[in-house]
């Protein structure tokens, strides 16, 4: 079974530029009847059948130091505004809600505590929500991608100047925004939950060790629609498999209980 974006009423948060423009053109390469939503628009959840939540920003401070309004502000949007018009739209039938995520929703680092506390929140609500409601909620975990995120990063100008000096030195280094998207589209065709949307954040989890068992990425072999319905798997989840395994063969797949 694959998810059809076909003539689906969608809306991208976040759409101005970066990854939720790209979102936008992908979105519509597949035929979904996209509407592109930016900071400031009125839009009602409940009138959408598909969502996909990727408005947020990030802010730079040491965790000794006082919270000031950016951080307020950082997790009413990142967090409580992204819930609320999550749980509108499933509440209203919608087919599925998508949140992007990032490889902060995993790990933390110094000076974004905060910004990692506002990812790890959304990951996991979509995580317990998709095991509520398997097909129609997912996450997607990008790492670097090359867009004016960093350069848009509020907080103290110190710690921002010295990030900025780091972040030009890697940046080439960083996904496309079109790359990231068509990750996470093709994550959600295949009703993954969690979804690790390129070969470049691949790496990043198996270089840092993380367990990616239960996440869909490019380099999964993904049999047909015929032989293996994804879900009948995922919602278990606990999702193994092997590179020896054969394709398309659910008999190799080893399902344990969920916890």
């Amino acid at each position: 079974m694959k998810f059809d974006f076909e003539g689906r009423k969608t809306v991208v948060t976040g759409a101005s530029q970066g990854l939720g423009a790209a979102l936008v053109t992908e979105l519509r390469g597949r035929g979904a009847d996209v509407t592109p939503v930016s900071r400031g628009d009125a839009w009602d959840p409940a009138d959408f059948d598909c969502l996909f939540l990727n408005a947020s920003f990030g802010v730079m401070q040491s965790s000794a130091s006082p919270l000031g309004d950016d951080v307020r502000e950082m997790f009413e949007v990142n967090v409580l505004r992204t819930i609320d018009q999550a749980h509108t739209a499933l509440a209203a039938g919608a087919s599925h809600v998508h949140i992007v995520g990032s490889h902060q929703s995993i790990v933390a680092a110094p000076h974004s505590a905060l910004y990692s506390a506002t990812k790890h929140a959304v990951r996991g609500w979509a995580y317990g929500s998709a095991r509520e409601l398997p097909g129609r909620v997912s996450i997607s975990y990008p790492g670097g991608i090359a867009t004016n995120f960093f350069r848009n990063l509020r907080g103290d100008p110190a710690l921002l100047a010295d990030y900025h000096a780091r972040v030009a030195e890697v940046e080439s280094t960083y996904d496309t925004a079109e790359d990231v998207a068509k990750g996470i589209v093709d994550g959600i065709t295949f009703c993954a939950r969690e979804i690790i949307p390129t070969a470049i954040a691949l790496d990043w989890f198996e270089r840092n060790g993380e367990a990616i068992s239960r996440m869909w990425h490019p380099g999964l072999e993904q049999p047909s629609r015929d032989e293996w319905d994804w879900w009948t798997l995922v919602r278990s989840h606990a999702l193994t498999s092997s590179p020896k395994a054969g394709k398309g063969r659910a008999a190799t797949l080893a399902v344990s209980p969920a916890p």
